[in-house]
């Protein structure tokens, strides 16, 4: 049995079967609505119904007509999933952290944008990897060694140039919205991946629009990839390394999420992207709530266990 399905404030329509969810009909109707995980641990998904009812779509099936708050995200008109091959072009090792670089086939026309990611499958595993260039000349990866990872110890120990995988993707929806709010992007460790992605992104573009990015890593060792001087000499482009577990280190030392708050006032007007563990996220959601942020104009995209699908 179908139903029709309504969004607001978009007025967007879409029929969903009983067999399933909400998000899966929306976006085989070509609706992104926002989600990550798709298994109902992020919350990334949650709508409201017209009896102010909070659900999580990606776990919802209907049973009745439904008119559903959310947001529709029209960004993403036009980025479809697709499964592709792709040869390694080169694996750099930065300590603890290995930037993997895959070319795809000439005909692949694959399309996504910054802040969505793709899943690796490798040997019957399967891994998400945020995508960490803006550019069409292949895909950037950013991956953490984990002890006994099954896919991190092939890329540390075992990858080679031409080496063939498979992705599917892209998925995702913590992307840029075509509106003029000051950004600010906040990531832990291998969560800078989209982010640069997004400052790429923005300063390649005519975008004049003012950008802070915050990004905590543990040790010095672990921020793995050099800022470049066109971002330092940007001058709507604030950068800020913290520091949260090294006693010698000169710079910030602090939570990445604790550095942010102790320098922001007010958000009130702001888009904030946030990349990294759940609990740094939750506690600067609701930090800079109280100060100001509207909840829907925080988008993120939590690092989750490899069995909830989400990144080593």
């Amino acid at each position: 049995m179908t139903f029709t399905i309504k969004l607001h404030p978009s007025g967007k329509l879409f029929t969903a079967g009983s067999e399933s969810s909400l998000l899966d009909s929306a976006l085989a109707a070509g609706l992104a609505l926002p989600h990550s995980c798709k298994r109902g641990d992020c919350s990334e998904c949650i709508a409201t119904t017209a009896d102010g009812e909070s659900i999580k779509t990606c776990i919802t099936k209907p049973e009745s007509d439904m008119e559903l708050h959310v947001d529709y995200i029209a960004e993403l008109e036009g980025i479809t999933q697709k499964l592709l091959p792709a040869r390694v072009d080169s694996v750099d090792l930065r300590g603890e952290v290995a930037v993997l670089k895959l070319r795809l086939p000439p005909t692949a026309a694959f399309k996504y944008l910054p802040g969505q990611y793709i899943n690796i499958k490798y040997q019957g595993v399967e891994r998400s990897y945020s995508i960490a260039n803006a550019g069409s000349d292949g895909l950037e990866l950013h991956v953490a060694r984990v002890p006994d990872g099954f896919f991190s110890t092939y890329v540390f120990e075992q990858c080679k140039k031409n080496d063939l995988l498979r992705f599917e993707g892209p998925f995702g929806t913590s992307v840029l919205r075509n509106d003029s709010r000051p950004l600010l992007l906040v990531c832990g460790g291998t969560g800078f991946a989209p982010m640069k992605a997004m400052v790429e992104q923005l300063l390649d573009a005519d975008d004049t629009r003012p950008i802070k990015l915050y990004w905590g890593v543990r040790h010095q060792d672990l921020a793995y990839w050099s800022i470049p001087e066109g971002w330092r000499s940007a001058d709507r482009l604030h950068v800020e390394v913290v520091v949260s577990d090294q006693a010698d280190w000169s710079g910030r030392k602090d939570w990445v999420h604790q550095a942010v708050l102790d320098d922001i006032d007010s958000v009130e007007g702001w888009s904030v992207f946030s990349c990294g563990a759940p609990p740094m996220i939750d506690a600067l959601k609701n930090g800079l709530v109280s100060r100001g942020l509207e909840s829907n104009y925080f988008y993120s995209d939590p690092f989750l266990p490899a069995e909830a699908e989400k990144t080593e």
